[in-house]
């Protein structure tokens, strides 16, 4: 369910289904911008790894 407001939470960890995008993001030619707002270490280091298993 979408509502007003950006939480910018690590990968995963909102309601986003990340992983169904990950073959889309991959084919993507570009820059793609990851912005998270935490100060849990784990969770950071789960987003860096979502990331770069794009590449």
């Amino acid at each position: 369910m979408r509502r007003r407001g950006d939480r910018h939470l690590a990968l995963g960890a909102g309601e986003i289904a990340f992983d169904p995008l990950v073959d889309r993001l991959s084919a993507l030619d570009g820059t793609v911008a990851v912005e998270v707002f935490t100060d849990d270490q784990r969770l950071l280091e789960n987003s860096i790894g979502r990331v770069r298993r794009l590449g």
